[in-house]
């Protein structure tokens, strides 16, 4: 969570208590009945917030796209070197082209 959104979800949560308070003090006692002392009512901010993600769930999302990264890289270079070698890769291009009919 951003440091924007942590302070508007501070101020929306002192807006809550003051409503709260002030819901509270309009209530209307019978007469001859003394008024107790008010607390602030502060709703607790929520345990676990489905945006923010665990520290381990992050290490294993970052996990998965440095190993999706690696294996990519070593596909781009497998792929230079058999077009240094042999023409595979051209005659690759050439049969898909026939194919699906495309022209360049």
């Amino acid at each position: 969570m951003s440091k924007r959104n942590r302070k508007k979800l501070k101020r929306i949560l002192r807006a809550q208590a003051e409503q709260n308070v002030s819901r509270v003090s309009e209530v209307n006692l019978p007469e001859g009945q003394l008024e107790t002392p008010k607390q602030e009512v502060i709703p607790e901010a929520p345990t676990h917030d489905p945006e923010i993600e665990e520290p381990e769930e992050v290490k294993r999302e970052i996990t998965k796209i440095l190993i999706t990264v690696i294996i990519l890289v070593l596909i781009v270079v497998a792929i230079y070197f058999i077009n240094t070698k042999t023409d595979l890769v051209l005659k690759m291009g050439e049969f898909i082209a026939s194919k699906f009919n495309l022209s360049i």
